[in-house]
Parts: C-alpha cells; structure tokens; sequence
C-alpha cells in the first residue's frame, strides 16, 4: 500500500471512530433521538410544517419510510399531523411544543457532544 493510500484509509478510520463515539455520546438516555429522527425533526423546526411526501421526497426516501417514522413521532406527541382540506391524500406535519423542546435539547446534546469530541482538536484538524 503507497503513502497516500494509508494516509487515506487512516483519515477514514479516524473518522469512523469519531461517528462511534459520538453516538455513544448521544445515545446516554431514553429520549435520545435517532438520526433519522433528528433530521426529521429538525427539517419541521426549520420549515415549520410539510407534507409527509415533501418530507420523503427532500430526504430520498419512501413515503411510506416517513409515514411510520412520523407515526413513532405523533405516538410521542412530538408531532401533530394535520389534514389537507384541499386534498385528503396530502396531510401536513409540525411539530408540538413538546416537539420544539426536544428538537433544540437534541441540538443542545449535539452541540455539547461536538465540543468534547473536537475540543483537542487544532483549527486545523477541523
């Protein structure tokens, strides 16, 4: 193997065990959020409410992938799905106030994981 091949395959594998420790940091009780979760919830945060099928089509994935998701949320009463009046197959989702709370604590934990996985780290190496 070349210089650059392991400087590579060194760089990948430093990544790797930063995304492992990082899950470890967020995962630490039980309303800790899955990825897909995060990033269902955060999208909401941003555009404030979207159909499940914008949501799908945004993160490339089946409507029904979103539909279930978005189901575990509404069981958690961290979204509310609100009907089309327009259109019956269309319902729209946004979060509650309890979702809103823990979106920006899960942004809260990300941000404070980040700053312990990086805080050794020079400018440079970030």
């Amino acid at each position: 193997m070349n210089k650059n091949t392991m400087q590579v395959v060194e760089c990948e594998v430093v990544k790797l065990l930063h995304r492992a420790d990082l899950k470890k940091l967020l995962s630490t009780d039980a309303n800790s959020m899955e990825r897909s979760t995060y990033l269902i919830m955060k999208k909401l945060k941003e555009e404030n409410i979207l159909s499940i099928s914008m949501i799908a089509q945004d993160f490339q994935v089946n409507v029904s992938t979103i539909s279930r998701q978005v189901q575990a949320l509404k069981q958690k009463e961290w979204v509310e799905v609100v009907p089309n009046l327009n259109d019956a197959r269309v319902q729209f989702i946004h979060l509650t106030n309890l979702g809103h709370k823990m979106i920006l604590e899960a942004q809260e934990k990300r941000v404070e994981a980040y700053n312990q996985i990086l805080f050794h780290w020079t400018e440079k190496e970030i």
